[in-house]
């Protein structure tokens, strides 16, 4: 996970093109457990047989999110 995950969202929501891969999955947060409550849990592998219910961002093209940063802070 990204330490800047907020400017990464920004970017991402100003500039899609910037996205280089990314997928449909069943997301769900952990409400229940005292040891993992407020855990992302992201079924890649498609094991709960659920609809899938968010798009995930996997990865960026992070020179042209860099020129993004810079621009913004220059």
């Amino acid at each position: 996970m990204s330490p800047l995950a907020d400017p990464v969202a920004m970017a991402v929501a100003l500039d899609p093109a910037i996205i280089t891969r990314q997928g449909k999955y069943y997301v769900e947060v952990e409400t229940l457990s005292e040891l993992t409550r407020g855990q992302t849990v992201v079924d890649e592998l498609g094991v709960l047989n659920q609809t899938p219910n968010m798009t995930v961002i996997c990865s960026i093209d992070a020179p042209r999110w860099k020129e993004h940063l810079y621009r913004c802070l220059g």
